[in-house]
């Protein structure tokens, strides 16, 4: 009502208008926020809920009455609980603490509105719900988080960006800039992306005995000694759908796997990281990944593995995978040293040594690759394809490999047409087509007549093609 109504209804009903003023007075006033009468709490069973603001309760029983930070959300959960929290930037209480230390049992989702009742509600994309370990706002300095989310057991983290971490206290303070994970299991990752965080180790993510799974997530930006994107030690996780790019370390760029850790990585790609060894992936002392459908491009090592890196007793698995544009000093696309890979239906282009072997560079070791195809590769070196000692079955090559197995051709012009992003589709009148072991494939685990190496995407029937196979689209 206005003033001048007001004033007279007060000389006419002044017991009454004292009354009304009283119960709007109690309820939040008259002015439609959150807090006032007019705003519905509603619960849901096991949610809790976050905002960075509230005119509420903050008490996280709905939106209206949510707590304003994420740890308070958290500590307010019990094992089996959901906290949820609206978009919006988020940051530590005090220097050097984390944003979000996580709860066994409790899942934390982020990318709100702020009005949804279900998680399957979030917009698409997510609404940005960033954890920032950049206390004030001034870049990297001495107050920053040394880890912006610590993990937890049988815990998710969903719909997020956790970026401005900076662990450069003492151990363990040094590593996980974006999030520490030591001696979790049954952890989850999905939904998530990891910028500009720096480390010792683990830039983006760090894992120590433990073996998130980590889908649909991003790494971009960061940047470490070892792991630029992420460092395993003792670990193995499950990492699916999957970007690393423009990471950089001393050791692995984008990945560095340590101490027996044997990392599963498919439908991956490794973009634009660098490192002095291991541009895309390092990994040392007995850590053998397992890596499909994984395409390792226009990475950079001063050193030695422009894509991948493998030293010391090294076993890794590398099956249905591209090489294109990477390069380093020695082994442009791929460097392996005292191991065994095993490389199957793998396509190497456009990488570059300036050493030599422009497409992989081996010393010591055992390493097989079968149904491979080699093209474009340069090097200062005498080696454009492999250099040192493989076993090479049913591949082409632009480098005469005839001596090194069975079934292999020397290609005089290039098998590869069209392809975008760094695909490499097979000529369909190439050599290389209905040429493959079938038994290699099969072995490791590809499933080629549901594929195509065409650009037209005709499935591959018959006899299995050499090189990269990719989903019929």
């Amino acid at each position: 009502m206005s003033a001048r109504t007001a004033y007279f209804s007060f000389r006419k009903y002044p017991i009454a208008m004292f009354f009304l003023a009283f119960i709007l007075t109690a309820c939040g006033g008259g002015g439609g926020g959150e807090g006032n009468l007019g705003a519905v709490c509603t619960p849901i069973t096991g949610v809790v809920f976050v905002n960075t603001i509230t005119t509420g309760t903050g008490d996280g029983t709905c939106w209206a009455n949510a707590f304003t930070t994420v740890q308070a959300g958290v500590d307010a959960a019990v094992s089996g609980n959901q906290v949820w929290v609206k978009q919006g930037t988020y940051k530590a209480a005090a220097n050097n603490a984390s944003v979000l230390i996580m709860k066994d049992g409790v899942a934390v989702y982020g990318g709100f509105a702020g009005s949804e009742t279900a998680v399957a509600q979030r917009p698409f994309p997510l609404a940005e719900t960033v954890l920032s370990g950049d206390l004030t706002g001034d870049g990297f300095t001495a107050d920053d988080s040394y880890h912006v989310v610590v993990g937890a057991s049988n815990a998710r983290l969903d719909g997020f960006a956790v970026s401005g971490g900076n662990a450069v206290g003492s151990a363990p303070d040094n590593s996980g800039a974006g999030m520490y994970n030591a001696t979790v299991s049954a952890l989850e990752v999905a939904n998530v992306t990891f910028r500009a965080n720096t480390a010792t180790n683990g830039g983006g993510m760090y894992n120590n005995v433990s073996s998130p799974s980590v889908s649909n997530v991003i790494f971009n930006g960061n940047a470490a000694g070892q792991g630029g994107g992420m460092y395993n030690t003792a670990s193995s996780p499950t990492v699916s759908n999957v970007s690393f790019g423009g990471n950089t370390a001393v050791s692995g760029g984008g990945m560095f796997n340590t101490l027996s850790s044997n990392p599963t990585v498919s439908n991956v790609s490794f973009s634009g990281n660098s490192a002095v060894s291991g541009g895309g992936m390092n990994n040392a002392l007995a850590s053998s990944a397992t890596v499909s459908n994984v395409s390792f491009r226009a990475n950079t090592a001063s050193g030695n593995g422009g894509g991948m890196y493998h030293s010391s007793n090294t076993n890794p698995t590398v099956s249905n995978v591209t090489f294109s544009g990477n390069s380093a000093a020695n082994g442009g696309g791929m460097y392996s040293s005292l191991g065994s890979a095993t490389v199957t239906n793998v396509s190497f282009s456009g990488n570059s040594a300036s050493g030599d072997g422009g497409g992989m560079y081996i010393t010591g070791g055992s390493p097989t690759v079968t149904n491979g195809v080699f093209w474009g590769n340069t090097t200062a070196g005498s080696h454009a394809d492999i250099a040192g000692t493989a076993t090479v079955d049913y591949t082409c090559s632009q480098q005469d490999l005839t001596a090194s197995g069975t079934n292999d051709i020397t290609l005089t012009a290039s098998p590869f047409v069209g392809g975008v992003d760094g695909e490499l589709f097979l000529d369909q009148y190439s050599p290389c087509v209905n040429s493959g072991s079938d038994a290699a494939a099969t072995s490791a685990g590809l499933s080629w007549i549901t594929l195509t190496t065409s650009w037209w995407g005709n499935t591959d029937s018959g006899t299995v093609d050499r090189g990269r196979h990719y989903a019929v689209p």
